[in-house]
This record gives C-alpha cells, structure tokens and sequence, in this order.
C-alpha cells in the first residue's frame, strides 16, 4: 500500500510539474511582452493610384514563447476614403492572395488568412495546427515581418494623412491579448496627383509676314481689338499693339508703321512692324494721297522709306513703280477690292 501511495505521489508530482509548465509558458506571455507593429513601405507621399505595402511585424517572440508561437490574429484599419485593398474589398470573404504575402517569419504548412468584413477593416490569422503525421508542427520562434497587405491609393482631392492601426490582437495558446495602448498607428501622407503642366503658351499668326514686317490687306483690315484677338493667344501668351509713338493702344484704326508684339509668358516672343498695304502715308486710309506718294517715289521725286516703302510695293516684288501707284489709285476709287 505505500508502494502504491508512493507511485501515485510520483504521478502526481510530476502532474504539477508540467502544469507549472504551461503556467509558467503563460505567465512568460503576460509579463514579456509580444509586440506586433506596422511599416508602410512608402518613403513618400503617396498618389492616386500608388500602391502601399503595409507590414506586420511581431517581436519579442523567444520571451514571450519559448516553445514558439503557434496562431495569433487581429484587426488591421485603415481609412477606405483613401484605401482600397488590392483583394476584393467591397465583397466579404477571402482577400485575393495578391493582397496579402506571408512574412519570412511564418512556416511553411501553417494557415495564414484574411477577409474583409467592414469597410475599413481587414480581419486576419495565422494558425499552426498539429497533424498526425507532424503533430510538432514549426512555429514562429523568431521576430520579423509576419504579414504584408497591398493596399492602393484612391482618388484624392486634397494632401491628407490618413493612418493604419491594428486592435484586437490576440496570440499565443493562453489567447493573451495584446494591449491595444502598444499597438501605435502608422500614418501616411497623401497627394493629390499633380495637375498636368500647361501647354505651352502658343498663338497663330493669321497674316503675311516678310522678315520684320506683317502685311494686312485693308479690305479686311480688323481695328485694333479685333486685330489682337485674331492670333488667339493661349496658355499665357498675349499680343500687344503699340502705336507709332510706341505707346500701348487696344482699339482703333490700325495704320502703317504700328507695331505688334506677340509675347509667350512674360517676355516678347515676335515682333513686327505693321505694313497697312496702300497707306503709304500712314494714316491708316488709302486713297489718292497714297497713290501719289508712291508715284512720286517712282519718279524718285521722293523717297518712301521701311513700313511705308512695304506700304507703296503692292506688289511685293521689292520695288515701287507707276504700276503700283495706279493698283492703289484703282483701290482708293472702288475699281478693285483689295490690294493682296
């Protein structure tokens, strides 16, 4: 009978040393911390259509579980103004594999899953499950990256920081929670995409030009207004007008030897000297007068010069003769109806 009561002493003896055991395994996981953390690979403000990889790590692993880590699981949040998981996050269910990559840290063989529940909110876990045929199966026993989520950055009107956090971790055999106070968010910054630059400033050039000069007809002479608009200035270009005397004009009858300056931005892109064909006078009129002069000039009575010669050559052949003089007569009269 004490052969007995000793055996059964023994027995139970050793009961209590593998409950100590597993006590101490729990009282390791609640007085040595296992932490899990989050990374954002993003190194800078993120964009329309960026992608984000967000990490889970785990730490303090050896202490907290000296035999190793067999299943943990939690809630990763996130803003899904801003995010959208690279999965299937408006359907319930398993997220696409493409959305989340199993950590150096994770076995081989153990079960790793996420779905996505709420808006915002991705749930997901790591099990080990023992199998007759490997019933120790390997656990984490190492700190690491344990998990990555792909997220994508959606549209995004204004600079924001939105962040990601976890809560609700629980791990370890015992199910000891983590305190959700460690589980510190990992923020990132946001940008709109940038708007498109600006063409370049442009403009067209709706008249005949001849090096420093432009050519107008004065059949369809346009006044000064008109004449500024009809180059259609875009993106920053302007067009100015300025008088013989130099000085800026924006309406009124265009004449010989005004001045047009085409501008792209702030600076003078081209320049040319107006040439109002027939007004060899520069009064912005052709008539009798302007036959006369360039008759005169013909003659070498007198002699037209710059604008005013461009003025009296109608005919653009770099002379001035009695046929030109009698092409503006003709004009002034209403015998012809333009002078090109």
């Amino acid at each position: 009978m004490k052969k007995h009561a000793g055996r059964l002493a023994s027995i139970c003896l050793s009961v209590c040393v593998f409950a100590g055991a597993l006590a101490a395994g729990s009282a390791a996981s609640a007085d040595n911390t296992l932490g899990f953390s989050l990374g954002c690979s993003a190194a800078t403000a993120l964009r329309p259509g960026d992608t984000a990889e967000i990490t889970v790590s785990v730490s303090g692993v050896a202490a907290a579980y000296p035999g190793g880590l067999s299943n943990f699981d939690g809630f990763l949040r996130y803003d899904p103004n801003y995010f959208e998981i690279a999965g299937d996050s408006e359907n319930p269910g398993v997220v696409a594999s493409k959305a989340m990559k199993r950590g150096s840290v994770l076995p081989q063989g153990s079960e790793l899953q996420a779905s996505c529940g709420t808006a915002g909110t991705v749930n997901f876990y790591f099990c080990v499950e023992p199998t007759a045929s490997q019933p120790n199966p390997p656990m984490i026993t190492e700190d690491g990256v344990a998990v990555t989520f792909v997220f994508t950055v959606k549209d995004v009107a204004a600079e924001a920081t939105a962040q990601f956090s976890l809560s609700d971790m629980i791990a370890g055999p015992a199910a000891d929670k983590i305190d959700d106070a460690a589980l510190k968010p990992v923020r990132v910054d946001l940008e709109p995409e940038p708007a498109p630059p600006a063409s370049d400033p442009s403009y067209e050039i709706p008249y005949d030009t001849d090096g420093e000069y432009m050519r107008l007809d004065p059949s369809n002479a346009p006044d000064a207004s008109a004449f500024a608009a009809s180059f259609q200035p875009k993106n920053g270009a302007s067009v100015q007008v300025l008088g013989r005397d130099g000085a800026p004009i924006a309406s009124g009858v265009l004449t010989t030897g005004m001045r047009v300056q085409l501008f792209k931005t702030d600076r003078v892109d081209q320049e040319f000297t107006i040439v109002l064909l027939g007004d060899s006078t520069g009064d912005g009129r052709v008539n009798s007068a302007d036959a006369l002069e360039a008759l005169k000039h013909s003659v070498q009575m007198s002699a037209l010069e710059g604008a005013f010669f461009q003025a009296g050559d109608v005919a653009a052949d770099r002379k001035i003769n009695s046929a030109d003089a009698l092409k503006i007569l003709r004009y002034a009269v209403q015998l012809i109806d333009g002078l090109e």
